[in-house]
């Protein structure tokens, strides 16, 4: 194995732990505040658990897709698609006007974790 080479995988490995990091971060924040936000938005505790078991039932429905999608196209490629589902579910969350509108990013976030963590 080249120099040149062991310098590309170690940086692409040191970005990929960067990566699941910031992801791990971001949904460890995020997890303890849902529940505030939501109530702030005016949403009862039955729309929030209904709003939090999606991001469950998606992880679920979508695991057996991303994974087949992760085998068919490269890892790389897939952990990029699920960064930018975070970062566009994250940015849907910050403009929600009611609790109703935060199916969506739950949904994007749910398929995002999927392709994100192993």
């Amino acid at each position: 194995m080249s120099d040149s080479y062991r310098r590309l995988f170690r940086r692409e490995v040191v970005d990929v732990c960067i990566f699941v990091f910031i992801a791990d971060v971001v949904t460890g924040v995020q997890t303890p505040l849902f529940p505030l936000y939501t109530t702030n938005l005016g949403a009862s505790l039955a729309t929030l658990g209904v709003i939090t078991a999606v991001l469950g039932l998606t992880r679920l429905a979508s695991s057996l897709p991303v994974g087949m999608l992760s085998d068919r196209l490269d890892r790389k490629t897939v952990l990029v698609g699920g960064m930018i589902m975070f970062a566009l579910s994250f940015s849907l969350y910050a403009v929600a006007p009611s609790p109703g509108w935060l199916v969506i990013p739950r949904v994007l976030q749910a398929v995002g974790m999927v392709a994100t963590f192993p």
